[in-house]
Formats: C-alpha cells, structure tokens, sequence
C-alpha cells in the first residue's frame, strides 16, 4: 500500500522482514552455506552427529531474537534430555515459540556480522564482537546455558565502557558472500 504516494514511472520496491525459517529456505534453494536452523517442537530430537555437540536455541519472533537477551547455547544431547515440566516459568523454552540453529564457534568473545545489501550490492557491513566471555564449551550445562553467546545483550551493552563492541567494518569475503 502506497497511500497517495504515486511514482511518476518504474517500479516501487518494499524492505520486508523475513521470518528465519524463509531466510533458511531460501539460502538453502540456492545452495547459500547457512546455519541448519530448525523450530523446537515438543518431542523433537536433534541429533548432535547432524547438528553438531553445540546448537543456538532463541525466540522465533525477529522482534525478539533481534534483541540478542535470549540467545541460548545448549549442548544438543541436553536439549534432547530436556524436561519441560521441570524448567521455570521464565525459561526461554516456556516463554514463546523457539528455534534452533547450529552452534557456529566465533571463539570465547562471540561476533557476528551484518551487512546491508540492496539489489545484491553492499550498502554498508559491520561486526559485533561480546567484551563477555562465553562459557568454556567444557563447562557443566547449566553454565553453558547461562553463558554470553550474543554480542547484542543488555550485559554486553553495559560492559562496553570503551564502546568496542560495535563496529563498522570491510572485509572481502563478508561483502563477496553478501553479494552472492
């Protein structure tokens, strides 16, 4: 819906969000390497020989996974030994509907990168990296599962005395992927 704006010629184009399990489709109809990204059902086993021994469980919602406040890291073989019944009112698990996406080891301080494309061109790049420590991958669960694993927490902002945790950045094999 354009409301009364009205373009004298050519195409009108609309940034849409797209949902993570769309975004994974479409990677992975176009051979795009991805995360393996999947939604927690009840009764669901991940299997840690396809998924690995680590996966990232967070909210299914953009709204709430952009946040970065509810990433999880969990062993896959305890988020198949999951009890439900057991876990607290406020768990992740019980607070809204989750998916799960393959544990990707950026090291001890996790990172991530974003980069803004328009018709397939870079329009700008940049890398988030945790001043927090993530847990030791040897570490018992519950510590693992309490663990920093997400740059954009609240934890991460308040920590970040020296404003390192983000930054604008180029590298060319980030901007080459993007492009692809």
């Amino acid at each position: 819906n354009l409301g009364r704006l009205a373009p004298p010629r050519g195409a009108a184009f609309e940034n849409i969000p797209i949902k993570k399990l769309d975004q994974f489709r479409r990677f992975q109809a176009e051979n795009i390497a991805t995360p393996m990204t999947a939604e927690l059902r009840p009764g669901e086993v991940f299997d840690p020989r396809g998924w690995g021994d680590f996966v990232i469980v967070k909210p299914l919602s953009l709204t709430l996974s952009s946040l970065g406040n509810s990433a999880r890291l969990f062993r896959t073989q305890a988020l198949a030994n999951l009890d439900n019944s057991k876990l607290s009112p406020d768990h992740i698990l019980k607070r809204a509907p989750v998916l799960v996406q393959d544990f990707v080891d950026t090291g001890l301080y996790p990172s991530k990168w974003r980069v803004l494309s328009l018709f397939g061109e870079p329009l700008y790049s940049a890398v988030s990296r945790s001043v927090l420590p993530r847990a030791d991958l040897q570490a018992d669960d519950l510590e693992i599962e309490a663990s920093v694993v997400e740059p954009r927490t609240t934890a991460n902002k308040e920590a970040d005395s020296l404003g390192e945790r983000d930054a604008l950045a180029s590298d060319n094999d980030v901007l080459g992927f993007a492009r692809r």
